[in-house]
């Protein structure tokens, strides 16, 4: 059996939200000269998050075995998570410094403000790819310590495993060769439409050329879906909505759990990242990132629902 392999964040995240929206008083100022808000939190949570942990535990529910690299303290509390399909044991535990935390600010409709501090992060690189002794069948490496992601991307590339690179918040932070390079390790790369916007800023690309370097990639839009680019097609994938809604938190992680389990099961992106649309559904609607739970027969269901697509997802496919 081989592993997927996620080298990611682990971090607390505090959500606070606010009820009212934000642009009740983004409107009265000038943003070019300052801004100086307060808002009074309708409530607030701090639960075990980073977006490493979240897809991890999206993967346990689809029945997926993975291997977590990354980088806490003894702070963390790993009692959620699901041991026998996540292993644990070549995450880095700081001996001084703090796991990283994640402040959540939200208004009634969603619209947010994150501050990401990386404490433990920055020794990330003491989680190395060459410490594991499984076998790994894809990875992905995400918004971590950068020198890390650069790192774990180029062993990751010369074991020869397929690799996604979704660099998330770290792109407005990578110099221009930084993201090149891991581009070009890349087999598929995921971002969000803000991120795109960073990336063409950065490195100056056009979609072809994206198209021309990557098996796939795919854009997510929130509320509006995604949109999976492949052999030089373009498909738009619709967001579920849901009238329960209560907190996006980690939504498009559990989108990115279908994502590498479609890849490293053979499966059609298309029909995948439609499941992974029904996947995050089920995620809003639960408070934190990693409440949820599903069953694949109702997901299944859904599929013919929402897709008219038929699909067995009790059937794993050999590797």
């Amino acid at each position: 059996m081989k592993e997927i392999l996620v080298s990611w964040s682990t971090a607390y995240d505090t959500y606070c939200l606010y009820d009212g929206s934000f642009n009740d008083h983004f409107y009265h100022w000038n943003l070019d000269m300052w801004l100086n808000m307060s808002v009074l939190a309708k409530n607030m949570d701090k639960y075990c998050g980073g977006t490493g942990a979240n897809i991890a535990y999206n993967l346990a529910l689809l029945w997926e075995h993975s291997v977590l690299l990354s980088s806490i303290w003894n702070d963390f509390n790993y009692a959620w998570i699901i041991p026998e399909k996540i292993n644990l044991k070549y995450i880095h535990k700081s001996k001084k410094i703090p796991t990283a935390h994640s402040t959540i600010f939200a208004d009634i409709w969603d619209n947010r403000m994150t501050m990401f501090y990386s404490w433990a992060m920055v020794e990330a690189s003491e989680s190395k790819v060459s410490f594991i002794s499984e076998k790994i069948g894809l990875a992905i490496v995400s918004a971590n310590h950068i020198p890390t992601m650069l790192e774990h991307a180029r062993e990751i590339k010369a074991l020869n495993i397929p690799l996604i690179i979704d660099p998330a918040q770290q792109i407005s932070q990578m110099t221009h060769d930084d993201l090149r390079e891991l581009i070009d390790l890349a087999d598929y790369l995921i971002v969000n439409q803000y991120e795109l916007a960073d990336l063409q800023s950065i490195w100056w690309f056009l979609e072809e050329d994206l198209q021309e370097k990557l098996s796939a990639y795919i854009v997510t839009y929130g509320t509006e879906g995604s949109q999976l680019h492949e052999w030089k097609s373009l498909i738009h994938i619709p967001a579920i909505l849901s009238d329960d809604f209560y907190d996006s938190t980690g939504a498009w992680d559990a989108y990115r759990a279908w994502v590498l389990k479609s890849i490293i099961e053979w499966y059609s992106l298309e029909e995948w990242c439609k499941l992974g649309s029904l996947l995050a559904s089920h995620c809003v609607v639960a408070p934190w990132s990693q409440q949820h739970h599903f069953s694949l027969w109702v997901l299944a269901e859904e599929m013919k629902e929402h897709f008219e697509i038929e699909m067995d997802l009790y059937n794993k496919r050999p590797y």
